[in-house]
């Protein structure tokens, strides 16, 4: 690949917004020496030359060659103008599709913010396009981490026998920065926003749902952003709540927030698992994943445990998963050095479940998903379907 013949991963990235600066901006001024950011878009030139110009004082200072990128205001100009290896989309939501199918149809690697789109037929055009292009996608969520790979392993080895249900919390307090999020034309609030983490971490677990109702609510009527010190009427939920069904009696729930307390991540946010032989947890990553077995001599011997009164639990050892970032996955990616981590099949049938919710609590009825999906780009051949584990008999489980 080009990067192994010797030359940089040339890059741009359209939307110069809040997560670009942070994310994406920030991440390829850690990886100068091995990623060139050739061309920068953004419908607001003003916001493109901001965003250069911060990224080239922070060069300077590092004694770094002055960065030489292109300012765009059209993505379709961009391509045409300028030969890349990949792109970083990170537009708000309802441009993400036009962006993507875009740089599939020039032939350029692209990666897409979440959610991937706002409704399921753009998410099923945009992987159709990257598939006839042969080009590597990577659609967010970043469902990997350490701990969540630890996770998805034990459950596949039957470390709490056969799953029967599944509990989540993903939120926050709300988006503090921008009235935006707030607002009709942002087409969706907590669910789109923080749901869709913990809505495409336990789809890659649990794999596809085949029916959902769900609730929708505003706790919290009005916010205060720091670009509207006034104060924004909300007009997208704040608070969601979403029953799942995966068939053969297998439920789960997912709580959507952005009225968890500011401390969130000490709130029990995350994932929980049951099972026959114990119950799984994982928290926000970088947080501890731990199982809860029913009989202590369920704990492997090696395990470090813990104890909360009468409950004695241990933690799975992530340490032989490494590390992943996404801005460097993705120019490990496009350059060869690294297989894809997402699925964008999956990330299809997360965008349809998300739309359903919102049927489901406008219309107040259950809703049928016909998206599927299957396999994870890093698994082995045989473990490429994620499957629940057979119910346990015996002292354990169900049976005799």
């Amino acid at each position: 690949m080009a990067e192994i013949q010797g030359r940089k991963m040339r890059v741009a990235i359209i939307g110069c917004g809040d997560i670009a600066h942070k994310r994406y901006f920030a991440g390829l001024d850690r990886l100068r020496e091995r990623a060139e950011l050739a061309a920068v878009c953004d419908c607001s030139k003003d916001n493109a030359d901001r965003e250069l110009e911060d990224f080239n004082t922070k060069g300077k200072a590092q004694n770094a060659p002055a960065c030489k990128a292109k300012v765009f205001t059209d993505c379709q100009e961009m391509l045409k103008e300028v030969e890349l290896d990949g792109v970083f989309v990170a537009t708000p939501h309802q441009a993400h599709a036009d962006n993507v199918i875009a740089c599939a149809e020039a032939g350029v690697n692209v990666h897409s913010e979440k959610p991937m789109a706002t409704c399921f037929e753009e998410a099923e055009e945009m992987v159709r396009a990257v598939e006839e292009a042969g080009v590597r996608f990577l659609p967010l969520p970043f469902d990997y981490s350490p701990g969540y790979e630890a996770a998805r392993e034990a459950i596949r080895a039957g470390a709490i026998g056969a799953v029967h249900a599944a509990m989540v919390v993903s939120g926050h307090s709300g988006p503090g920065h921008n009235a935006w999020f707030f607002k009709e034309e942002s087409l969706g609030g907590a669910i789109i926003d923080m749901g869709v983490y913990g809505i495409s971490q336990l789809l890659g677990i649990m794999g596809p749902v085949t029916r959902l109702n769900a609730f929708t609510g505003i706790r919290k009527p009005i916010r205060i952003t720091d670009d509207t010190p006034e104060g924004v009427r909300a007009q997208v939920e704040d608070n969601a709540m979403i029953s799942l069904d995966w068939g053969d009696g297998i439920f789960g729930v997912i709580h959507s927030s952005w009225v968890l307390p500011p401390n969130w991540d000490r709130s029990g946010a995350g994932i929980r698992i049951v099972g026959d032989c114990g119950t799984l947890h994982i928290g926000w990553p970088g947080n501890p994943v731990t199982i809860v077995p029913v009989e202590d001599d369920m704990i492997p011997a090696e395990a470090e445990t813990w104890e909360l009164g009468k409950y004695k639990g241990y933690y799975l050892d992530t340490t032989k998963h490494p590390e992943k970032d996404i801005v460097p996955h993705f120019i490990d990616m496009i350059s060869g050095q690294d297989q894809c981590v997402g699925n964008p099949r999956q990330q299809v049938h997360v965008v349809e479940l998300m739309s359903a919710a919102y049927t489901s609590a406008t219309t107040g009825e259950t809703v049928e998903l016909q998206s599927m999906f299957t396999g994870f780009a890093r698994d082995s051949k045989e473990a490429r379907v994620p499957a629940h584990v057979k119910p346990a008999t015996g002292i354990h489980g169900i049976g005799p």
